[in-house]
C-alpha cells in the first residue's frame, strides 16, 4: 500500500454524494487519489472495468505515464477520499516519486492478489528483487508470452495499466499473472494458451529464475 505517513502533510481531504463523477476519461490529470472510505465505480467507454473500495487508489497512471485518463470514476456511495498532486509527490517523495509509486502498486499486488507469493515482501527479499523487474508495455493483440516459450521465460506478470488475457482468464490492474503456473519442486507447468495483450498495456515482469537464485543465495 501506499505510505500516507511521508506525504500526509500534503494530502487534500474531497467528500462526494453518491453519483459523483470524480475523474473523467480522455481528461488529462496530475492528482491521485486514495479512498478513505465508500466505494466508487471506474468505467471505459461507458463499461464498468472495477470497483473500487477504503484504501484503494486511482488515477495513478496519468501520473506515471503522463497520460490522459484511462477511466471515468464515480462514487456509488459518499465517499472520502485524500487527493494528492504529482508536484506534491515529488517534492514528498524525491525525483524517484514514479518509481515508488510503481513499486507500491507490485507491493499492493502481492500482498491482496496471490495466495502463495507473500514470500516475496519478508524482511528485505523484496528490495533484493526489485533491480530484476522488468517494467514493459505491449499492444492490444500482441503475444506476451507463447505458451510453447513459457518454460524459457516463466515469469509473474504484473498488471499496472490495460488487461492481458490467457484463454479465457482476464486480469486488469493490480492483478498477477503466473501464480497459478510457476514452478513446483522446480518443475515447469505448461501453458495452454498464449498471453495475449487484450488492451495496450503496461505491466511488470518478475522471472522465475531471479527469484529462485535469490532464494538459492538466501538459503
Amino acid at each position: 500500500t501506499i505510505d500516507l505517513y511521508n506525504v500526509a502533510d500534503h494530502l487534500i481531504k474531497n467528500v462526494f454524494e453518491p453519483k459523483t463523477t470524480i475523474i473523467k476519461q480522455n481528461e488529462y490529470g496530475e492528482s491521485l487519489y486514495i479512498i478513505k472510505e465508500g466505494y466508487v465505480s471506474c468505467t471505459n467507454d461507458g463499461f464498468e472495468v472495477r470497483k473500487l473500495g477504503p484504501n484503494d487508489f486511482f488515477g495513478e497512471n496519468s501520473i506515471l505515464f503522463e497520460s490522459h485518463r484511462t477511466l471515468t470514476v464515480t462514487s456509488l456511495t459518499r465517499v472520502k477520499l485524500y487527493q494528492i498532486s504529482k508536484s506534491d509527490l515529488y517534492k514528498c517523495l524525491g525525483k524517484d516519486f514514479k518509481e515508488i509509486l510503481l513499486y507500491s502498486i507490485v507491493k499492493n499486488s502481492l500482498l491482496n492478489k496471490t495466495k502463495s507469493l507473500k514470500y516475496l515482501l519478508v524482511n528485505d527479499f523484496f528490495e533484493r528483487l526489485k533491480p530484476t523487474f522488468e517494467l514493459l508495455g505491449a499492444k492490444e493483440n500482441e503475444v506476451i508470452i507463447a505458451k510453447e516459450k513459457y518454460y524459457m521465460e516463466c515469469s509473474i506478470l504484473v498488471v499496472i495499466t490495460g488487461n492481458i488475457n490467457c484463454g479465457s482468464l482476464v486480469y486488469g490492474r493490480g492483478d498477477v499473472f503466473g501464480e497459478e503456473y510457476l514452478p513446483r519442486s522446480r518443475h515447469l507447468l505448461n501453458l495452454e494458451y498464449d498471453v495475449v495483450a487484450a488492451s495496450n498495456c503496461v505491466f511488470i515482469k518478475i522471472k522465475w529464475k531471479d527469484i529462485l537464485s535469490l532464494i538459492d543465495v538466501k538459503n
